[in-house]
């Protein structure tokens, strides 16, 4: 675990035999704040802890994602294709929160990616959502780190893909 030091809620999943870990402040579940500090959530379709096919997020808050907090505004997620997303097909986003509410829309996220797109509502996606590139795929069995960079601001967020 690479999180910034704070505070974090763990709860074991003894059904799928994993653990939720999910940044708090005080008592409450971490939002992000305007100054880029706080968390990043993600919620919606092909991801999914540990497992895509047995626990994806999809639609339902509830089980949203939440980013390990790295400090100075950075957020991260490692995934496995085809095991945590889907190696062939996404449609997820980032929250502000864990539930609706503030979202990145397609102006507030960037990515250089060769192989994830950002979704502009007329390339495939809603505005904001994440998808894999036509005649692209994220290779099975190989580890992704997502990182989200908000040091320019909130609405200037930088998604970075690294193999791992």
């Amino acid at each position: 675990f690479k999180g910034s030091t704070g505070k974090y809620r763990v709860t074991a999943d003894f059904n799928l035999k994993y653990f939720v870990v999910e940044a708090m402040t005080g008592n409450d579940l971490a939002k992000l704040q305007d100054d880029g500090s706080g968390a990043v959530w993600i919620i919606g379709e092909g991801i999914g802890k540990p497992k895509v096919s047995v626990n994806q997020v999809g639609w339902n808050t509830d089980k949203a994602l939440c980013l390990v907090p790295l400090g100075n505004k950075k957020y991260q997620i490692t995934v496995k294709a085809g095991e945590s997303i889907n190696s062939d097909n996404i449609n997820f986003k980032f929250f502000h929160q864990k539930g609706w509410g503030g979202e990145f829309g397609g102006t507030d996220l960037t990515t250089t990616s060769d192989i994830v797109f950002v979704g502009d509502g007329k390339n495939g996606r809603d505005s904001g959502n994440l998808g894999i590139k036509t005649a692209k795929v994220l290779e099975t069995g190989k580890t992704y780190v997502f990182t989200l960079d908000l040091a320019a601001g909130n609405k200037k967020a930088v998604l970075t893909i690294a193999t791992k």
